[in-house]
């Protein structure tokens, strides 16, 4: 975004070299041209990481006999439960990956949701992804609210150190980012770069050199290299292997002489390129001493994605990719193959490994962790621990049903997700997407429609025992209605951002566009805009909750030229002021005439157009910036 003063709103302040480290990768600068690139004044991650964040290089004391395990929690995103070598895959070579499988206590009937938002959103606050807001991946609708604690959170309270790198798909401005919601140390990369990524530490802009999958992996072992006395929760989120697919050609190479076509061979080189990264986090931890300590976390976001654009793979090849389970679905299915995830846990030699059938979900992660941690978990949590079950692995369990959804509330005719917000009283259990799983059996229903599984007996999902079971399909049908009737009843469920300004003290707020509140007019919410501003009265509504109370002035940012006399109205507080073109048509940029008062507390920003315009425009941000001197 273009601030206020003309200056660009992300700018590189500094940049990265990579760590050193054992196989070198095409594309990776040298030792050599690392320390070329600190005496050009580019850091590598290691100094990077020491200079934000001073900490005591340190092992860390005691350990083995420590009575909270540290936490390692490794996720992939997009990788399919059969594309690992222990789940019987005979192609993708993941030799590390089996290793810690066989390793560790899995647990083969885990599941996650369809898509990465709100899968994460489970993760980091042990309820369904609707309940805190999230019914989405774009479009603000993958902001988690922030009245639920996060695992970081409550780690952090229970004396955890915490740290996260890599993939955060949960809300980025002020407030949402990892840094203000429990992590410590984040660096939140950019979402499926894989060379050179332009990630945030700690909200300070750092590009980094290399590979992105080799420098989280840096940053994760710089992390555990640098605690002290404390227990940590590390958090390594790769982005790999969501596509774009790509990897260093030496990963690719060997699957194109195996006879495979050119996509095919670049995903599972990208996969085989991550397995080797997260090999060199567990040997780190072998390394600093802690395997009998740490507690390491294996799994995934959801199932494999069918189609990247601009790689097709063709059936066949989709096929060979998912034999010999032949799981039916993909990534955005809640069939098997959409939600099934790898899960495993490696406790040194306190757990015993092997294969555990009982049913889990994600949302079980947080009061397990928490329970493992010596601490409470927030209540009224929709995931149960399994703590006993890593205990004891014959330990009593109960025939849980647990329900699993759409990633997007199916909406009414005449109801469109462009419109903000969602109208919760049209909103209907009938129309919904809706699954309840218990150990044996998966029903599904949408509409009248409805299908029975016995997924013991059938777990590719062939045999739709509906007809024989009209009683059963019945009542599910009614215990899944209740629970989405009581869900749609919920504080906070399927709700809309609210923005912070001034946390901490900062003059400037960023507001991304796309996280209104409300639309009015002709207005249509998109992915990463708001779009067709075109009417005089086409209005936005902003929830603010203002942390810093002052007197700001508001810059809007639309992605195309607009015309010199084009006039918006904003309104704060009872106060209104016009925003006009900056530069005529020379940018997109406009600026309020006035600034505006605002009180410490919740409040809301109202955008109007005022002039109609020939062509509709797009909004990608605002921006407040408060006076100096003139808190109160």
């Amino acid at each position: 975004m273009v601030g206020l003063d003309g200056n660009n709103y992300y700018c590189d302040l500094i940049s990265l070299g990579k760590l050193p480290h054992g196989k070198q990768e095409s594309q990776h600068e040298s030792e050599s041209d690392t320390k070329q690139n600190t005496m050009n004044g580019k850091l590598p991650v290691r100094l990077l990481t020491l200079l934000l964040l001073p900490l005591a290089v340190s092992m860390h004391a005691g350990a083995d006999d420590s009575p909270s395990p540290n936490i390692l929690l490794i996720q992939a995103d997009d990788l399919g439960y059969s594309d690992l070598g222990i789940h019987g895959s005979t192609i993708i070579r993941t030799p590390h990956l089996d290793q810690l499988g066989e390793e560790s206590m899995r647990f083969e009937h885990y599941y996650v949701h369809p898509l990465c938002a709100p899968t994460r959103a489970s993760l980091l606050t042990g309820r369904h992804f609707w309940r805190v807001g999230v019914h989405g991946v774009h479009g603000g609708t993958d902001f988690m609210n922030l009245e639920h604690k996060t695992l970081a959170e409550v780690l952090a309270a229970a004396g955890y150190r915490t740290g996260m790198w890599g993939k955060w798909h949960s809300g980025k401005t002020d407030g949402y980012f990892p840094w203000d919601r429990g992590f410590e140390e984040a660096y939140m990369a950019r979402l499926y770069v894989y060379q050179d990524n332009p990630g945030l530490l700690n909200g300070q802009p750092a590009p980094v050199k290399g590979w992105t999958p080799a420098v989280l992996t840096d940053l994760a072992v710089d992390f555990m290299q640098r605690t002290s006395d404390q227990p940590f929760f590390a958090y390594v989120s790769y982005l790999s292997p969501h596509g774009p697919w790509t990897a260093p050609a030496e990963y690719v190479a060997p699957y194109r002489q195996d006879g495979f076509g050119e996509h095919p061979s670049t995903l599972y080189g990208m996969i085989t390129h991550l397995d080797h990264h997260i090999g060199r986090l567990l040997q780190a931890v072998d390394e600093l001493g802690l395997r009998k300590s740490t507690l390491v976390i294996f799994m995934s976001d959801n199932g494999p994605s069918r189609r990247v654009k601009g790689q097709p793979v063709t059936d066949e090849e989709w096929l060979e990719r998912v034999r010999p389970l032949e799981l039916r679905g993909h990534k955005s299915s809640i069939h098997e193959n959409g939600i099934r995830s790898p899960l495993f846990i490696r406790w040194g030699d306190r757990l015993k490994s092997g294969v555990n059938p009982q049913l889990l979900c994600v949302m079980d992660i947080l009061p397990t962790l928490a329970e493992l941690a010596g601490t409470t978990a927030p209540a009224d949590l929709d995931g149960t621990s399994f703590a006993r079950l890593l205990r004891t692995p014959a330990a009593d369990w109960p025939d849980r049903k647990l329900v699993f959804t759409s990633a997007v509330p199916k909406l009414p005719q005449g109801m469109s997700k462009q419109q903000v917000p969602l109208e919760k009283a049209r909103m209907r259990a009938h129309d919904q997407l809706l699954m309840l799983r218990s150990q044996e059996e998966k029903f599904i229903k949408k509409g009248e429609h409805a299908e029975l599984y016995h997924i013991s007996s059938d777990v590719r999902e062939q045999n739709n025992r509906i007809a024989g079971n009209l009683e059963l399909a019945r009542q599910r049908r009614a215990l899944l209605d209740h629970w989405f009737e009581e869900t749609l009843a919920a504080p906070g469920s399927f709700s809309r951002p609210v923005m912070w300004v001034g946390l901490d003290g900062k003059a400037t707020t960023h507001i991304p566009a796309y996280c209104v509140a409300e639309t009015r007019g002709g207005l249509k919410n998109g992915s990463h805009s708001l779009n067709n501003w075109n009417q005089a009265g086409d209005t936005a509504v902003y929830h603010l909750d203002v942390k810093t109370a002052g007197s700001y002035a508001v810059g809007i940012e639309f992605g195309e030229m607009i015309p010199a006399d084009m006039q918006v109205e904003v309104a704060l507080a009872g106060r209104q002021t016009v925003c006009t073109a900056a530069d005529g048509e020379s940018s997109g940029l406009m600026i309020s005439q006035e600034r505006l008062s605002a009180a410490a507390g919740r409040n809301q920003l109202s955008v109007k157009l005022l002039t109609s315009l020939e062509q509709p425009k797009s909004m990608q941000s605002l921006e407040l910036r408060r006076e100096p001197g003139k808190e109160r």
